[in-house]
């Protein structure tokens, strides 16, 4: 089962039931087994991760991850030579770019970097990244700006919110009136990671009346292997929203930041239950 999922991968071939079956079988063997210990039980889930991510079954690939990275503390080395652990977080970056989570895909893959070339699996699981990291930054050219903040400086981009916004969201409104649903609010979201090192960030909102600066977001020196930072603003009138990226107190690197800045609508409820 291992040899035929990981390294032929003839899951891709199966059906769902088949693919079922197959799962089933692996887990009646595991149960019935006496004393299975992480490393067997960290196998099996990558297998699983494996099979559930050919189905397209995102959610539970990702589930069965995250249940064998829980047991990389208790890998023996024979169990940590094997390469398990590199290999879920390649599913993870797969599932999550197959999702549009782009950041976080890139984020996970280079966790894998951490674990060295001393593994059974890694010449093969290299080819594997390679072919997945070049169509990870295909994907990020097409979808996110890139902007370089050069040693002590910052640099910013911007999004400006209209009177004509607003008047968009009000006919969509009315159509809801009329159906009895429920009413959306405009919505200012943005994403965005540096590529290596660290940045403080700021989101800022500055209203076209002239009233009071709206400071939404700020975060001082995020870590790259933090992840990607995600925000949002719902504003009640016209004006811009800034995001700005401070590198001044770095003398010596310049940091590359992707990001994503754009408008869109949701209901009220989503705005609700997301704060």
């Amino acid at each position: 089962v291992e040899c035929m999922t990981l390294r032929m991968r003839c899951s891709k071939w199966m059906n769902d039931e088949e693919a079922e079956q197959l799962m089933k079988l692996v887990t009646t063997e595991e149960n019935e087994r006496p004393n299975v210990g992480p490393d067997e039980k960290i196998r099996v889930r990558a297998y699983f991760a494996e099979i559930l991510l050919r189905r397209g079954q995102h959610k539970n690939s990702l589930a069965w991850c995250e249940a064998g990275l829980k047991l990389q503390k208790n890998l023996s080395w024979e169990g940590t030579f094997y390469g398990a652990v590199p290999m879920l977080h390649y599913i993870r970056a797969v599932n999550m770019m197959q999702t549009d989570r782009l950041f976080e895909a890139k984020a996970t893959l280079s966790e894998i970097e951490t674990y060295g070339k001393g593994y059974w699996l890694y010449k093969s699981l290299m080819f594997k990244v390679t072919v997945l990291l070049k169509e990870m930054n295909r994907q990020m050219k097409e979808k996110f700006n890139h902007i370089s903040v050069k040693p002590g400086v910052s640099e910013s981009a911007s999004i400006v919110v209209t009177k004509q916004d607003f008047k968009h969201i009000e006919e969509i409104n009315m159509v809801h009136r009329c159906k009895n649903e429920e009413m959306e609010v405009l919505l200012i979201v943005w994403e965005w990671l540096c590529e290596k090192h660290d940045i403080s960030f700021a989101a800022f909102f500055r209203p076209d009346d002239g009233s009071d600066i709206i400071f939404v977001q700020n975060i001082d020196r995020h870590e790259t292997v933090d992840g990607p930072v995600a925000g949002r603003f719902s504003p009640s009138n016209p004006g811009t929203l800034q995001l700005e990226w401070d590198n001044r107190y770095s003398f010596i690197r310049s940091k590359n930041i992707n990001f994503a800045l754009s408008t869109t609508h949701r209901p009220k409820s989503y705005i609700q239950k997301s704060s």
